[in-house]
């Protein structure tokens, strides 16, 4: 009497997973060897590693590179052998490692625009200190877009690193359209 086992076929392993695996075994990685030794269309791996970066899973470590297959990229959050899957919004992570969701962790403007909501009466310098990542440059822009849309007001003549009071509020950054919140009226 023969031996007749039942073969077993594993579960065809998803893109999303082939990815995942390969950035976790290449902890840093060019986009374009990933493309390569997967097989991958870029598209397909561009918003998979995209959506990893923007929730704080990969860090692009050449952010000027222009193309993406030249990117060199991190990972600095691996939960574990599961793939994180995104939402259709784009908005939120399902980890099925934490087995919990995860959401897009807030921008430097975003964290600016608490900061000023938080404290009412602060100046750019302050802002500079308290926000790690957003430049002095961002920060000036934003002030001056946010001043002359009426939301901030320049307190006293001091030119040298002025105190700005908030006015208006907005529970969310306004919507910025060419460096000035989206809506606003200019007199």
């Amino acid at each position: 009497m023969a031996n007749h086992r039942k073969k077993r076929f594993a579960k065809p392993t998803s893109l999303k997973q082939k990815m995942w695996n390969y950035m976790r075994r290449n902890k840093t990685f060019r986009a374009g060897d990933m493309l390569l030794i997967l097989d991958l269309k870029k598209d397909t791996a561009r918003s998979y590693v995209y959506a990893l970066a923007s929730h704080g899973y990969l860090i692009d470590n050449n952010s000027k590179t222009v193309a993406f297959r030249d990117k060199i990229f991190r990972l600095v959050k691996e939960t574990g052998s599961l793939a994180p899957v995104p939402n259709r919004g784009g908005s939120l992570f399902y980890d099925p490692n934490l087995k919990k969701e995860i959401e897009k962790p807030k921008g430097v403007r975003e964290q600016a625009w608490e900061y000023m909501l938080n404290n009412r009466e602060f100046r750019i310098s302050e802002i500079e200190v308290a926000i790690t990542g957003m430049g002095l440059l961002a920060i000036q822009r934003l002030v001056r877009s946010l001043l002359d849309n009426g939301y901030i007001v320049k307190e006293g003549n001091r030119t040298r690193d002025p105190l700005y009071r908030l006015v208006k509020e907005s529970e969310d950054l306004p919507v910025l359209t060419n460096g000035q919140p989206k809506g606003a009226i200019n007199e």
